[in-house]
């Protein structure tokens, strides 16, 4: 079973797209890696969230090209989820918006 969290998936829409820094349309995507927990039907752990911009009228979003492989090709796909994953969480525990416990 992997790790989901509904307030973590809210936090990371507030941070800008991780991909082009684009303020106010993140959606939370989660990584498309089997290593993650993503597998036939199922989404990676919520601990393996990015912020991505959606798609408007005028523009195609970071969201659909990534998981179409426009932002990067299948062999760089580890290397640039793993760079947005590590760039998310240090946004929100930068930011305040998620909280190591003591």
């Amino acid at each position: 079973m992997s790790f989901e969290s509904k307030p973590l998936r809210i936090a990371v829409t507030l941070l800008p797209c991780a991909n082009c820094f684009i303020e106010g349309l993140s959606q939370c995507a989660h990584s498309n890696l089997y290593e993650h927990g993503k597998g036939r039907g199922l989404k990676a752990s919520d601990a393996a969230t990015f912020p991505l911009c959606i798609t408007t009228p005028d523009r195609r979003g970071c969201h659909e090209r990534f998981d179409q492989y426009e932002i990067c090709s299948k062999v760089d796909m580890p290397d640039v989820t793993a760079r947005f994953i590590a760039w998310t969480h240090i946004q929100l525990l930068e930011r305040r918006l998620l909280k190591v416990a003591n």
